[in-house]
């Protein structure tokens, strides 16, 4: 099974002087990994076009 590097830093230690190591994660949790990512930038880009809807919405019953 191949692993991939995960996305994350290391946590340093006192103990470890000699660098930091690798970690490694699956092929099933790193797709999960990006699923979780592509999801919370799609919640994101959600958020701000409704953020941007009700402020032309306040305009317009402003304006009227």
């Amino acid at each position: 099974m191949a692993h991939l590097k995960l996305p994350k830093p290391l946590e340093k230690t006192k103990r470890d002087k000699s660098g930091p190591s690798t970690s490694a994660i699956s092929a099933e949790a790193w797709r999960s990994y990006y699923i979780q990512k592509e999801n919370i930038k799609l919640e994101k880009e959600n958020l701000r076009k409704r953020k941007r809807e009700e402020f032309e919405k306040r305009k317009l019953e402003k304006n009227e």
